[in-house]
């Protein structure tokens, strides 16, 4: 029993539903209550109302039979008047009293004559009530005109000086079961009604809980995964309600907290590939410097028309490319020194321009649009040119069957100022080719990852594009879909205007 109780408290506890179900309950149990006990009052002294009429009604009637009765003395035909009333039901019991409260008959419990009460303000037409628990009494006079003979008893003088003379009282007493009876069973009926309610609206209020606090829980349940470092999934959005709002903010945070996890992870990977390549890089660049001593040898040793001095050519040519290929690594590590210089974008893009416009093609529709007004940024000159080659280059690929390319500049967030004068801007690279699906998308800055064909790409470009932006303090991302186009969006503090 005790086990049952701790799991009930626990329950009312932990549950919101719970109590607001055992809220809605109660309040509805309170309210038949309250609705139960009006309807008793009312139907009780409709009850009362009714019973004392009925006795006044039997009290007047009888008392108007037992006049010739009690004025001639006939024992025989009082009885019988009195016998009549008692054969119902109600009536407990009946009295007649003389002008001296001398019994005359009794039927049932006499009140003793020094009880009875209102004698002295009862007049002539008048019954006296006397309400007890379980009982209704009734006293009414038994009168006759003082002036009127035997004869007149019967037969009523219009001349004669009305003058009535009290020769008996009639005592009726009325039991209160019936009464009783029709609360019991409206108490009873109410009783049923209020059962039934109680399971219709215990039921309905459990759905109505349950289904208005399912976000709730769900959003509970989430938040506890949350706080043990479970993982986290989104949790439903039912209606735009205050629980609605914040179950779509949880989701977004939910969202924010896995694209970060993302770039943790993304960033944490760079790092250790980063590490990897410059001791590759190391390495290697010492061996070319070794093969490139030996090659220049071999070149100095053979004369100019020799086919061997043609292979040195080669030689050369690809100690070149593998040479730049250590450079594309030595990058990613980050092992280069940025040398940051105060630069206004509008310029700088309009320079480098003419070169994108030559290396996209003829096929490639090529347009740079100019900022409205001088933007400035610290940047390094040189990375920040190889970081716009390689989206652009990038772009062309993306296009093998023409298309635009667009290069602008601008501020992202006008509202937003840093330190006075200066305001954060963007550069954005845009292409109207295939675009990429959300897997290339989530994959494109890993390192050595290209949707290339074998032979034309390491998949380190835009690898050392993220670097690099990462290095200058900046963020870039992608807005992408297959057949749309992409876009690519570097944002970088601005430096002071002055």
């Amino acid at each position: 029993m005790t086990g049952i109780i701790n799991r009930l408290k626990a329950q009312y506890n932990n549950s919101l539903s719970v109590r607001l179900i055992i809220l809605f309950v109660g309040v509805s149990l309170s309210v038949v209550v309250v609705f139960t006990g009006m309807l008793i009052y009312h139907q009780k002294n409709e009850a009362k109302r009714e019973l004392i009429g009925l006795g006044r009604l039997l009290a007047s009637v009888t008392a108007s039979e037992l006049k010739v009765p009690v004025f001639t003395g006939n024992k025989q035909e009082t009885a019988a008047v009195i016998s009549k009333i008692l054969t119902r039901k109600d009536v407990v019991s009946a009295t007649l009293y003389d002008s001296s409260l001398n019994i005359l008959y009794n039927h049932g419990v006499a009140e003793k004559p020094g009880k009875i009460k209102g004698l002295d303000k009862l007049h002539v037409d008048d019954i006296a009530v006397h309400e007890n628990t379980f009982d209704l009494s009734f006293l009414s006079p038994i009168t006759v005109e003082s002036s009127v003979s035997d004869e007149g008893i019967y037969f009523e003088s219009k001349d004669a000086r009305k003058k009535h003379l009290t020769i008996g009282y009639l005592r009726i007493v009325l039991s209160r079961n019936a009464e009783f009876d029709e609360i019991h069973s409206v108490l009873a009926a109410n009783a049923a009604i209020a059962f039934t309610l109680s399971l219709l609206v215990s039921a309905v209020i459990f759905f109505a809980v349950r289904k208005s606090l399912s976000a709730l829980s769900d959003l509970s349940g989430a938040m506890t995964s949350l706080g043990k470092g479970d993982e986290i999934k989104t949790v439903p959005v039912h209606s735009g309600d205050e629980i609605g709002r914040i179950a779509t903010a949880f989701n977004k945070m939910v969202g924010d907290r896995v694209r970060l996890e993302e770039q943790l992870i993304l960033v944490k990977k760079l790092e250790t590939v980063a590490g990897f390549a410059k001791g590759i890089a190391h390495d290697f660049n010492n061996q070319l410097s070794t093969i490139r001593g030996f090659v220049y040898i071999l070149e100095q040793s053979v004369p100019q028309g020799n086919k061997a001095h043609t292979y040195t050519e080669y030689l050369k040519d690809t100690l070149t490319k593998m040479e730049q290929h250590v450079q594309s690594l030595l990058d990613f590590s980050k092992n280069q020194e940025l040398h940051m210089q105060k630069t206004e974008l509008g310029e700088y893009l309009s320079y480098l321009a003419p070169a994108a416009k030559q290396a996209v093609g003829a096929h490639i529709k090529f347009r740079y649009e100019a900022p409205r007004e001088s933007l400035y940024a610290s940047i390094d000159r040189v990375h920040m040119e190889r970081v716009l080659n390689n989206l652009v280059l990038n772009a062309r690929d993306a296009m093998p069957d023409g298309g635009e390319l667009i290069i602008k500049a601008d501020i992202y967030n006008p509202d937003l100022r840093q330190n006075g004068n200066s305001r954060p801007v963007r550069i954005s690279v845009s292409d109207t080719g295939i675009g990429m699906d959300e897997e290339t998308k989530e994959r494109m800055f890993e390192p050595f990852f290209t949707t290339k064909d074998e032979g034309k790409g390491t998949g380190l470009g835009l690898s050392i594009v993220y670097g690099i932006i990462e290095q200058h303090k900046g963020i870039i991302d992608v807005d992408t879909s297959p057949g749309k186009g992409t876009r690519f969006n570097i944002y970088l503090p601005a430096a002071g205007e002055d």
